[in-house]
């Protein structure tokens, strides 16, 4: 994410909205951080290129809607 590029600004913004929503949602790791599979899914969403079809938020949603293991 050192170059600033469209695609490394929608991840940073997801990033940004996985901790926000999670937050808002009583998500987060008891520790205060990231759940570990959330991490493992916005690294497949780098694989599959999601970063450059969907915006920030499209791409936390769709990490929130898979339920924790």
């Amino acid at each position: 994410m050192a170059e600033e590029n469209p695609e490394a600004v929608r991840l940073a913004d997801a990033i940004c909205w996985l901790a926000f929503k999670g937050k808002e949602l009583g998500e987060l790791a008891p520790s205060g951080l990231f759940r570990r599979e959330w991490l493992g899914r916005l690294a497949r969403a780098v694989e599959v290129g999601a970063p450059s079809r969907m915006t920030g938020e499209q791409i936390a949603d769709r990490i929130l809607q898979v339920p924790a293991a």
